[in-house]
């Protein structure tokens, strides 16, 4: 590999911000992979540096287009979730783990909603997206309803 994927995927991954990435190993792997494809275009067996840089600029294109912070980073590419969606899941999930171990009775009967609305309200997601974010969750299998409220499908 060249110095110049190295240092790409480097820069790239160091950009990343918020929560968004906006460059994943799986990119790495396709810069090699499209280096070596313009290289075999040139009719080389040798991945040089110009190489990689056409293989750079047209991820650079790419990317510029379509993975941008501001659209969500490259994982709206590998997900059917935005990033704010994923955030709300992952806090969401957060604030029954914390719930059910700062309140026994929990781990058994289940957190209330009101309870995980009130947390998730502190942390600024609205009663609506914490809906959303339950109903979801309930979809998926990651929680469950039963008679106080909700379990996590494991136990945090």
């Amino acid at each position: 590999m060249t110095n110049k994927i190295k240092e790409y995927y480097a820069e790239t991954r160091a950009g990343s911000k918020d929560g968004v990435l906006t460059c994943t190993p799986r990119l790495l792997a396709a810069l090699i992979r499209f280096s070596e494809a313009v290289a075999r275009a040139h009719l080389s067996d040798i991945v040089t540096a110009d190489h990689a840089d056409i293989a750079i600029a047209l991820i650079d294109y790419y990317l510029g287009k379509e993975a941008s912070i501001e659209r969500g980073g490259i994982d709206r590419l590998q997900s059917t979730m935005v990033s704010p969606q994923r955030y709300n899941v992952s806090k969401v999930l957060q604030v029954i783990g914390e719930l059910q171990h700062e309140v026994e009775d929990y781990k058994r009967s289940g957190v209330p909603l009101v309870e995980i609305k009130a947390r998730c309200e502190v942390e600024g997601i609205t009663s609506d997206s914490v809906d959303a974010t339950m109903n979801h969750l309930q979809q998926m299998g990651e929680i469950y309803p039963c008679a106080g409220g909700f379990k996590p499908k494991f136990h945090f």
